[in-house]
């Protein structure tokens, strides 16, 4: 595959995530793709196709409603040699779609992204673009990780938050490869929701509703909330309901918690929804417990759209809240999690300026047209292309 400038035609990106289904990573390209769509041809590579849940099957329906061409790699996992055929099955995208650009979103496409580089080479030498989505980044698997980063060492990285950035600077050291093309760039996500006004009281006096929204995985601190919950203070007369959304392996913890619920409490369980603007209103608060994110999506979209927050101060989750928020817990701490839970169901009358203030800073900074002319640039840069910058 030729590496030359793109002068004749529209350019080319190929996106590749994991699978179509609950994840920050593969709602980004998306979004992504929408921004950019009119000026440029995207094209998806999952490596495990998709999740048959509302998630997933939303996300097939939006690449067959834009008519973008999908890909789909191998159903064997990466820990059982996944990789080779997911690399085979990438190569072969790749000489069909002919992208200028390839965009690696998280660890399980770049570990593809790197057996392709190692067994093809012509596919190999395409520009590649690595996204950064997390703060815990190859921690799990770093021998992988550290093989990845060498072979994808002249890819151009952008990264989710500082926290994701910094997080990638260490592996990068740890790695052992040397400078990078060009210094990796902070680039927020953008969120295209228009602000609704803010809560200022519960939907119902004597009920506190409270949903709480992500893969039941250790990362969300999901455990944390679960031994929390029972803490938690209602004002006299005052019953909770929390709804958990989402799948993970935690799932089956959610579900002993809803068989038994806290005194005072009932809990629900629910698959998760293609599109939370339309639960977030049921609702009047929202609990992020994580102990450590990328950016934390999730906190941006439920300010926007009217609800307050708690969350934890962890890496990445921090950036997408004012750092004068007031109802933050430090991550993986049971007690401070009941403290702020408590003292924002009993604060309603705070919700309204707090929600306000928040709003305005997700809206300076995770402008979906910022998100645009910043990946813009670095396609520019990796394709050596002058591309017209979205207003």
């Amino acid at each position: 595959m030729s590496s030359a400038p793109v002068t004749s035609r529209r350019l080319r990106v190929l996106q590749c995530i994991t699978r179509l289904g609950l994840g920050g990573a593969e709602r980004v390209s998306f979004n992504l793709m929408a921004a950019l769509r009119a000026e440029i041809d995207f094209a998806v590579f999952t490596v495990h196709g998709a999740i048959g849940d509302e998630v997933g099957e939303g996300m097939r329906y939006e690449l067959e409603a834009s008519g973008t061409p999908w890909f789909i790699g191998t159903c064997v996992p990466m820990k059982r040699g996944g990789m080779i055929p997911g690399a085979i099955s990438l190569a072969r995208a790749v000489r069909e779609f002919r992208p200028d650009i390839i965009h690696f979103h998280a660890e399980t496409a770049e570990a593809c992204g790197a057996t392709m580089v190692m067994l093809f080479a012509k596919e190999g030498r395409c520009p590649m673009i690595r996204t950064i989505h997390n703060s815990v980044f190859w921690r799990f698997w770093p021998r992988v990780g550290r093989w990845c980063d060498r072979l994808l060492s002249r890819a151009y990285v952008a990264c989710v938050s500082e926290a994701a950035c910094e997080e990638f600077l260490r592996y990068r050291t740890d790695s052992g490869v040397g400078a990078l093309p060009a210094p990796p760039e902070v680039i927020y996500n953008g969120v295209a929701i228009s602000p609704r006004e803010a809560h200022r009281s519960p939907h119902r006096a004597n009920v506190r509703r409270i949903l709480f929204a992500g893969r039941f995985e250790p990362q969300k601190g999901l455990d944390v909330l679960c031994h929390a919950l029972p803490k938690v203070r209602l004002e006299p007369e005052v019953t909770g309901e929390i709804t958990f959304m989402g799948h993970g392996r935690q799932e089956l913890e959610v579900r002993a918690l809803a068989a038994q619920p806290p005194a005072g409490w009932s809990v629900t369980v629910r698959p998760p929804a293609a599109d939370l603007t339309e639960i977030f209103p049921q609702f009047d608060l929202v609990v992020m417990p994580s102990r450590f994110e990328g950016l934390g999506l999730i906190a941006v979209e439920a300010t926007l759209c009217g609800l307050p927050m708690v969350a934890t101060d962890a890496p990445g989750l921090r950036e997408a809240l004012p750092s004068n928020y007031p109802w933050l817990a430090r991550p993986d701490d049971t007690d401070t999690l009941t403290r702020a839970i408590s003292k924002a169901l009993s604060e309603s009358s705070r919700w309204a300026d707090v929600v306000n203030g928040a709003q305005q800073f997700a809206l300076a900074r995770f402008g979906p047209a910022a998100m645009a002319r910043g990946y813009q640039r670095l396609y520019s840069t990796a394709a050596k292309v002058d591309l017209t910058f979205v207003p």
